[in-house]
């Protein structure tokens, strides 16, 4: 009897110093919360090889499910991602090792995150999320910056200064309770304008650098969380403006949402 209940208590000891051994993920690691996790990773915790993991599982996911509004959001991540200064910092990883995605070079990482954020921005603008779009166009104008591809930057602005005036007359109500944000997301767009020596245009006058790519802004537009522009490929040129929203906990619902 006594050397059975020393066996219990030595399993229970055993069992007890294996917990505190294995490594407890985050419960931001959950499915729904991945994106959430994977953009703090990248924007705030220098950690983007486990970032690129996470966004890269969520997309296989979304598309097994059929899911493109989960789908936009992990495309838009993966952008940010690539633009990151996180990828920057962990350039020689990146020279030696590579991506994830093998088919991209670190010096093509600003081409490979345009390609994601009108992946995005196209099925955004498919599901009607004018608002998500325009602050996807925001994101490829300062990417487009960084790539000092001046043009195409300025026409991203307008574009998606443009996406925002068409959000609020789809939205007339939010003009109402939401006036002095929107007055400052123009003066912002203004602003990066004007940083990026951008001529002012018409309205209506512009048309998206890449006709085929699509965007869609979400209810409040706000700017990049990543978006920092180098004076040398590897040094910060423009103010570091968080703009980008964190992605949505639920972007499963297709249903016409505004989040960031």
């Amino acid at each position: 009897m006594r050397v059975a209940l020393c066996c219990m208590i030595l399993a229970c000891f055993v069992a007890l110093l294996g917990c505190e051994t294995i490594p407890v993920r985050s419960s931001d690691d959950s499915s729904a919360g991945k994106l959430q996790w994977a953009s703090e990773l990248f924007s705030s915790k220098d950690e983007p090889v486990h970032a690129e993991e996470l966004i890269r599982e969520e997309i296989e996911r979304y598309k097994k499910e059929k899911n493109q509004l989960g789908l936009a959001a992990a495309y838009r991540q993966y952008g940010l991602f690539f633009r990151s200064t996180a990828v920057i910092k962990f350039a020689k990883y990146y020279h030696e090792k590579g991506f994830e995605d093998k088919t991209v070079k670190f010096e093509q990482r600003y081409e490979k995150a345009i390609e994601y954020f009108n992946k995005s921005r196209e099925i955004y603008e498919n599901y009607g999320h004018v608002d998500i779009s325009s602050s996807l166009y925001i994101s490829l104008a300062k990417t487009y910056d960084l790539m000092n591809r001046q043009q195409e930057a300025c026409d991203a602005f307008s574009a998606g200064l443009e996406s925002y005036i068409a959000y609020k007359k789809l939205n007339p109500e939010a003009l109402e309770f939401r006036s002095e944000e929107m007055q400052n997301y123009e003066e912002y767009i203004g602003s990066m304008k004007q940083q990026a020596g951008c001529k002012d245009k018409a309205p209506g006058s512009v048309v998206p650098t890449r006709a085929p790519d699509k965007e869609i802004p979400q209810p409040q537009p706000s700017p990049d969380m990543n978006d920092v522009k180098p004076e040398n490929p590897d040094q910060v040129k423009i103010d570091q403006v968080r703009e980008e929203v964190k992605p949505s906990t639920t972007p499963e619902t297709p249903a016409v949402q505004k989040t960031e």
